[in-house]
């Protein structure tokens, strides 16, 4: 069945992005659970070690600027951390395209998912039907994070509003001020913690389809050249 084929590339994807092996093979509700509990959290963190390496890559490059600008200039200035910091947020986020683009991508993980949709497919014809597949899936998968997005977006809103209007306005009473504080410390950390799990989430969904596409072409490559 095409349905079963396209599920299977998808989570072979999912499981050598995070690079572990599926816990069961049967489709039943200890793998469901297991999926749930570990695979999801699994690839989150995955995705949030790729953001970390580019920040960790931020934090390298500011310090190696703020050390250049010393030897120009002995005097210690705010200014200068600000500079190199930009500085340095500039050369990663806007690096070469295999290191921003790709990053997370391995030939590793693209090979092991290779060899286990060469299982999938025997011909052109049902490796046009599982390609095809895996784009609907992205589809639906990119309008899902676009409605989340959105979600995020109306958090931030409330958010704002709850900042502006119960602990930042001047005419706020202090009464008001002192049961809205606490409330609105944990929505703002709430909030951070949901933001950092999107974006981890959103860097691992781009591994996995990356991985995927990559993985269909090196299919298609070696069914064009034959046996």
């Amino acid at each position: 069945m095409e349905f079963e084929k396209i599920r299977s590339a998808v989570r072979l994807a999912e499981y050598a992005v995070v690079n572990r092996r599926p816990l069961r093979t049967k489709e039943d509700v200890l793998r469901a659970l297991s999926e749930e509990l570990l695979v999801g959290p699994w690839l989150i963190m995955s995705g949030l070690g790729i953001i970390w390496k580019r920040l960790l890559w931020i934090f390298v490059l500011t310090l190696i600027i703020v050390a250049g600008l010393f030897l120009v200039e002995r005097a210690f200035n705010p200014v200068m951390i600000l500079v190199a910091l930009t500085l340095g947020v500039i050369s990663v986020y806007f690096g070469l395209p295999t290191r921003t683009v790709l990053a997370g991508v391995t030939a590793k993980s693209i090979g092991e998912l290779v060899s286990a949709i060469d299982g999938l497919v025997k011909d052109q014809g049902e490796l046009e039907r599982l390609s095809s597949g895996v784009r609907l899936v992205k589809t639906q998968t990119t309008e899902r994070m676009a409605r989340f997005n959105v979600f995020i977006g109306i958090l931030w809103g409330a958010l704002f509003w709850l900042v502006t209007a119960r602990v930042l306005s001047p005419t706020i009473a202090q009464d008001v001020l002192e049961t809205s504080l606490f409330p609105t410390i944990a929505a703002a950390i709430s909030f951070i913690g949901l933001l950092v799990v999107a974006v981890g989430y959103a860097a691992a969904v781009r591994v996995v389809y990356q991985t995927l596409d990559f993985a269909l072409l090196e299919v298609k490559a070696k069914l064009a050249h034959g046996p």
